[in-house]
């Protein structure tokens, strides 16, 4: 059914069950956090200039996953984008970094291709959380994962019941 799907949250959440976000991080008992719309507020400068105040806009936090001391936010499409508006990273990272602290925060921009099948990732940073511009590609990776042509049926491995025993 995945392959019919054309939403990405189904393909992130793919990429997550199969272990992908643990090898691209390298970081086991990773755990879904949470997704979330929210209107947050802060400030941040551009070419230098006077701070920009940002109030009331509506940003979305596709999807994020962490432990202890790691959360990653995560912006997913479904088919590799050309090019991205900065803000699609910026906007959560500014936004759930209070949120979260002490911990390390990764902002991950993941795509599923249908073309190729390829689960796609790239790790962004920013020098200075202030600045819009001090964006920074960390690295990046591709997957494939084989799909079961025959898949099990469940019901071998359904939790069978213990035959009763005779006192």
């Amino acid at each position: 059914y995945l392959r019919k799907s054309h939403g990405e949250a189904n393909f992130v959440k793919y990429a997550f069950n199969c272990g992908l976000f643990t090898q691209f991080t390298g970081r086991r008992g990773l755990r879904s956090e949470y997704s979330a719309k929210s209107r947050p507020r802060f400030t941040f400068r551009v070419d230098g200039n006077e701070p920009l105040n940002v109030e009331g806009v509506q940003i979305e936090l596709d999807e994020s996953y962490g432990d202890e001391e790691l959360f990653c936010t995560v912006e997913a499409k479904y088919k590799t984008p050309l090019s991205f508006n900065i803000r699609q990273i910026y906007y959560p990272y500014r936004a759930f970094v209070p949120e979260v602290k002490p911990r390390e925060v990764k902002n991950l921009f993941f795509a599923y291709e249908p073309s190729s099948g390829e689960f796609r990732f790239w790790e962004y940073k920013f020098k200075d959380p202030d600045d819009y511009e001090q964006i920074e590609l960390v690295r990046r990776a591709r997957y494939k994962v084989q799909f079961t042509k025959n898949p099990t049926p469940l019901k071998e491995y359904a939790v069978q019941p213990i035959p009763s025993m005779k006192a």
